[in-house]
């Protein structure tokens, strides 16, 4: 990786990226598969947001580790400006929810 990675262009690779899947998805319900036969549990996705999450600090330059214990804490990561570790719980979802009330469906 070089140094002054655009965001913008990670940003546009993880549309397309979403809107390749949801594509996917509704060809195997077409064909009476469900998401290509293979729903993640749980676990898998936390884990996929935790990932995302670490992945997104490094591309802004900031150091960050996954705890392996479960104690309500799933990130440190360590802030050069304040020079002191900040701690992350990370939650996760497959699929957008409502957001407040009647808006639109949004990822939390």
């Amino acid at each position: 990786m070089r140094a002054g990675v655009n965001t913008h262009s990670t940003e546009n690779v993880e549309e397309a990226y979403i809107s390749f899947l949801k594509a996917q998805i509704i060809l195997d319900k077409r064909e009476g598969r469900k998401y290509n036969g293979f729903m993640p549990n749980t676990q898998q996705i936390g884990k996929a947001g935790e990932l995302l999450v670490q992945y997104k600090l490094l591309l802004r330059g900031i150091e960050s580790a996954l705890l392996t214990t479960d104690s309500g804490v799933d990130l440190v990561a360590f802030s050069p400006r304040k020079q002191k570790a900040i701690t992350i719980q990370i939650k996760s979802n497959l699929k957008p929810k409502p957001g407040g009330g009647r808006g639109k469906l949004q990822l939390d």
